[in-house]
């Protein structure tokens, strides 16, 4: 008789067992899809934040040349501005001008 109690006992504890182990794997699956999902995420972020740095990086590369182009534009204007008031006969000639023009912008 109490050899009967003992094999019941030890199957209610291996079902116990069993459900527990299962419970672990249910965990362990859950929390690696959960790591896998952060990952991505992570891996999408990342991405992100490396587009934006580009697009950055040329935004103020094209705000450079903007600048460069409008100094250059400006010390044109200034150099046929001067030449006008010099009332020499005729303007100078584009090349003239792109001369001054690099001269001021230096």
């Amino acid at each position: 008789r109490r050899e009967e109690e003992l094999l019941d006992e030890k199957a209610k504890l291996g079902v116990e067992v069993e459900k527990q182990k299962a419970n672990v794997e249910k965990i362990r699956k859950v929390t690696q899809e959960a790591f896998q999902d952060a990952k991505g995420r992570e891996e999408k972020t990342q991405k992100k934040v490396s587009e934006s740095v580009e697009r950055a990086r040329l935004l103020e590369a094209e705000l450079e040349q903007s600048s460069t182009r409008e100094a250059e534009l400006e010390a044109r204007i200034a150099a046929l501005e001067a030449h006008a008031s010099q009332s020499a006969p005729g303007p100078p000639s584009e090349q003239e001008g792109w001369d001054v023009a690099e001269e001021r912008a230096g």
